[in-house]
């Protein structure tokens, strides 16, 4: 290779400040060799032999150390200098193969008077790099004139196939070099007439891109290429790299980006503005735990100041600035408090947060956490004070209605339209819980405290307990087949007796949406409000009532 090669080598290599000291020092050698006399040189240059064992390198000389300086050798040392010889002797891994433990090889290269001596013996590898003629000559600057023309080859070949643009300018800000994929939006921008040759691009694809600052070694922005086809711009990423007085750019389609980032923020702004119309406070916050979106609700809720919840607080500032305007239930203690927040977070993230907070203040919220994409959660505050206020309230007409229908002697049980027990009254759990069960059954009878609360009661199972403590009766049975009747069923009303021989007054009652009543009263003076619908009760009920006016008569 001539010193002309070497200087075209070294412009085409101008972007590459590790290729361009190559040049340098390979043309310093050069000159060198070329100002040393002959008789001298041979005199001072010795074999380059490298000694290998069981393939480790065990004894290479100085010039085969300048062969391996800029080699990192593998875990097998004699198959990485196989590999890296390869390129001036590509027969050398092949032949070795069929050296055998023992022998020698004389291995040509593909620079003319090159070769390699290779003895075998013992486990021993000896490789001496010479030339054909028997004399010592400098093998390792061919192999490193080889290896610098095949970097100039790949690098070359790499920025030209690369399909970002690459470019360089002077310090004046003129074009000196340009990749493929530069000269190709180039053409776009400016099409070449029909029979000419494409020129040179006299103007910079990218005119607006902002200089690289005096303090600064490299620089990334974005910039717009407007296509005349186009409909839309391009977009590209451009990395600015100081190198000398020139800058090399380096250009990526940054289109895709640009788009998902509109995108996206087209669809926060969508989100936004639906957020904006509901009455319930959401705050997401990302998974930095910064707040990263919120809706005007939330602002009403909390009372927070807007600057505040621009400025992205996280969490525990967050619940702080809530904590000091009292709206969040107050702690016995701030350490106990600062637990309860770490809790809040965790079971926001696995969706399971929901709790009621009651502030000082006598507002209530629903306060719920659940988990969001990328790591993110969201807080959801819901004003449930007039919810809380209208159950209040009805709770309140219900005790009301309970102590009012509590007062009357008539034992009352209510039941839906599948037949559950919805409610009674003080006087039922009376007469059921102090009448005596039949012997043979004997069930056990909750007391008239341990049934005052509610259950998931059927009407089977109430009947089936009036069965244990009276004697056999028509009307039961029909209760016992099922539910009495259909849509506006009539009343049905029976006189029944207890094992101890009192006896009850029972009649079935139809209320709205499907339920029915079922009442029971001891019979002592006669009922006028019953009696219509015991007149299919005779002779038993004419019986009963004339005793009961004996009784009556000698008692007055």
């Amino acid at each position: 290779m001539t010193i002309d090669m070497l200087v075209r080598l070294g412009v085409l290599l101008g972007f590459s400040v590790a290729g361009a000291a190559v040049v340098l020092a390979l043309l310093s050698r050069l000159f060198e060799r070329a100002s040393a006399p002959a008789a001298q040189a041979g005199a001072d240059l010795r074999p380059a032999v490298l000694v290998f064992e069981d393939g480790m390198l065990c004894d290479p000389t100085d010039e085969a150390q300048r062969l391996l300086r800029h080699q990192s050798l593998a875990e097998n040392d004699l198959a990485a200098v196989v590999a890296n010889l390869s390129r001036s002797f590509p027969d050398l891994g092949d032949r070795l193969n069929t050296l055998g433990q023992d022998g020698s090889l004389r291995i040509p290269g593909i620079t003319p008077g090159a070769q390699i001596r290779v003895d075998a013996w013992d486990g021993f590898l000896r490789l001496e790099i010479c030339d054909q003629r028997g004399t010592v000559d400098d093998p390792i600057f061919a192999l490193e004139r080889d290896a610098l023309e095949d970097e100039v080859e790949t690098l070359r070949s790499i920025a030209e196939d690369a399909p970002q643009p690459i470019w360089k300018v002077d310090a004046r800000g003129d074009l000196v070099w340009a990749n493929r994929a530069y000269l190709g939006l180039a053409d776009k921008l400016r099409p070449t007439e029909a029979g000419h040759d494409p020129l040179w691009p006299g103007t910079a694809v990218f005119a607006d891109l902002q200089p690289l600052p005096d303090c600064r070694d490299s620089l990334v922005q974005r910039a717009a290429l407007h296509l005349p086809d186009a409909s839309s711009p391009l977009w590209f990423e451009v990395t600015t790299v100081r190198r000398g007085t020139a800058l090399v750019h380096f250009a990526v389609d940054a289109t895709g980006m640009i788009a998902a980032e509109a995108g996206r923020q087209t669809f926060i702004q969508t989100l936004t503005k639906t957020f904006a119309h509901l009455p319930i406070g959401l705050a997401i916050f990302d998974r930095d735990r910064r707040l990263a979106l919120f809706n005007p609700a939330f602002l009403d809720l909390t009372g927070l100041p807007v600057t505040f919840l621009s400025s992205r607080p996280q969490v525990h500032t967050f619940l702080d600035r809530l904590r000091d305007r009292n709206m969040l239930p107050e702690p016995k203690n701030y350490t106990t408090w600062r637990d309860q927040v770490a809790a809040l977070e965790a079971a926001a993230i696995e969706g399971t947060y929901c709790e009621t907070w009651t502030l000082p203040g006598g507002q209530v919220y629903r306060v719920s956490g659940r988990p969001h994409p990328d790591g993110a959660i969201a807080f959801l505050f819901e004003d449930i004070s007039e919810e809380v206020m209208l159950t209040r309230h009805f709770r309140s007409e219900l005790n009301t209605a309970q102590a009012v229908i509590d007062t009357l002697d008539e034992g009352l049980a209510v039941f839906s339209q599948g037949g559950t027990l919805t409610m009674t009254n003080a006087a039922y759990h009376r007469i059921w819980a102090a009448a005596p069960p039949r012997p043979e059954t004997a069930p056990d009878i909750p007391s008239a405290e341990a049934t005052l609360a509610l259950t998931d009661t059927g009407l089977s199972d109430e009947v089936a307990r009036w069965a244990a403590s009276t004697l056999p009766s028509p009307l039961l049975g029909k209760l016992a087949d099922g539910l009495p009747g259909g849509p506006g069923r009539g009343a049905m009303a029976e006189v029944i007796r207890l094992n101890d021989g009192r006896a009850l007054v029972c009649r079935v009652e139809a209320l709205s949406r499907g339920a029915f009543l079922v009442g029971f009263r001891l019979t002592i003076q006669p009922d006028t409000r019953t009696e219509p619908l015991l007149q299919d009760a005779e002779p038993v009920v004419s019986t009963v009532r004339r005793r009961e006016r004996r009784q009556a008569r000698a008692i007055g």
